[in-house]
């Protein structure tokens, strides 16, 4: 477990780097309201601001160097883009899961299925 804790201590210090460290500022739901190959994303409040996000936690092995460094990688990749379509990364932390979770901003409808589907997309004023 020592092994552990140290390697979320490291991936926490080398993301640092590249944006806010969250630690002890968030609380998430307690159901994840979406599961990937990677990743579990679950709804969240940041504090103090009781600003809506969305916590990313990231799957991986401790001994697993490659995954340790892509996930970092991501996050300073992220950390350095500033486009209207692409969604702010606002930091990261290590506070559930023991594991690393990176924290962004909740968008309503914030899929792109329902962002670029038509409310209506078969009514018949809709086709013209």
């Amino acid at each position: 477990m020592t092994e552990f804790i140290k390697t979320l201590e490291e991936l926490s210090m080398r993301a640092d780097k590249f944006c806010i460290n969250l630690n002890g500022r968030i609380t998430r739901e307690h159901s994840p309201f979406t599961v990937g190959g990677q990743s579990v994303l679950y709804k969240g409040t940041l504090y103090p601001d009781k600003e809506k996000i969305v916590i990313k936690i990231v799957r991986f092995s401790t001994q697993d160097r490659k995954a340790i460094k892509k996930i970092v990688r991501e996050v300073h990749v992220w950390s350095k883009l500033q486009h209207v379509n692409i969604i702010r990364l606002l930091g990261i932390t290590t506070d559930f899961d023991h594991s690393m979770a990176i924290v962004m901003h909740w968008v309503e409808r914030g899929n792109a299925y329902d962002v670029f589907t038509p409310l209506n997309a078969y009514s018949s004023h809709n086709i013209f």
